[in-house]
């Protein structure tokens, strides 16, 4: 079994670098193979949409690609989980997986469209904010608190910032994704190393005002959340 958990650790740490780099490369072949797309007017599912794209596969297809390296690195979170919040974390990327690959089926211009990309990223920000409470239970305060503030910070931006486009909208939140990601490449080993070494060890509980922080940040997240789901901001 420890093989095979040093083979998947392998397998998340080469799908999440894929993950970080190739929407940046189906997000140029798009627009280098679309002009007349423009960066402060148009959506990125523009790419996708028959009626405006020149060639949409590139785009509906390149999503189903990055879908499949989500379920990847959803099924390797899954496999070297250290608690059970990771494992949950994992579940809730694969969902996330899932709504985006229904982005690439259900391409702009089409009902569900505005549903489904809606909630890839509504996912992937739930996503963001378990794998955070999944380190802060793993006793890695500050593994909780990159993670939970990303997650914050999100919907927050969605709220405040006067974006021009749905383009710059979504970078903003791919840029929060990527953010998320890289962060966790260079913090999850030493989380699990020490989750490992500390196995059997009891840990002290944590000071009152970091149950405190977590807790707050945890409960803006969801009412951020509330606010755009539920009343459409």
């Amino acid at each position: 079994m420890p093989d095979i958990k040093k083979l998947f650790e392998k397998i998340t740490r080469y799908s999440a670098l894929a993950l970080v780099i190739l929407p940046w490369i189906v997000f140029l072949l798009c627009y280098l193979l679309n002009p007349q797309w423009v960066l402060t007017r148009d959506a990125l599912s523009s790419f996708g949409d028959p009626s405006f794209s020149k060639f949409p596969f590139v785009y509906n297809d390149g999503l189903g690609v990055i879908a499949i390296v989500i379920w990847i690195m959803s099924l390797g979170i899954v496999v070297t989980s250290e608690n059970k919040m990771q494992t949950f974390g994992g579940a809730f990327w694969f969902v996330a997986g899932f709504f985006l690959a229904m982005v690439g089926i259900y391409h702009s211009g089409t009902y569900p469209h505005d549903f489904v990309s809606t909630y890839f990223f509504v996912q992937a920000a739930l996503t963001i904010l378990v794998m955070g409470i999944a380190s802060f239970t793993a006793h890695d305060f500050r593994g909780a608190l990159v993670p939970i503030s990303l997650a914050i910070i999100m919907p927050l931006g969605d709220i405040l910032i006067p974006f021009p486009s749905s383009a710059t909208t979504e970078i903003f939140e791919i840029v929060i994704i990527d953010a998320f990601v890289i962060f966790s490449l260079l913090n999850t080993s030493g989380t699990a190393r020490m989750t490992r070494t500390d196995r059997k060890r009891a840990k002290p509980p944590y000071p009152r005002i970091q149950l405190i922080v977590v807790g707050v940040l945890v409960a803006f997240f969801l009412l951020l959340l509330g606010l755009i789901v539920y009343a459409g901001i």
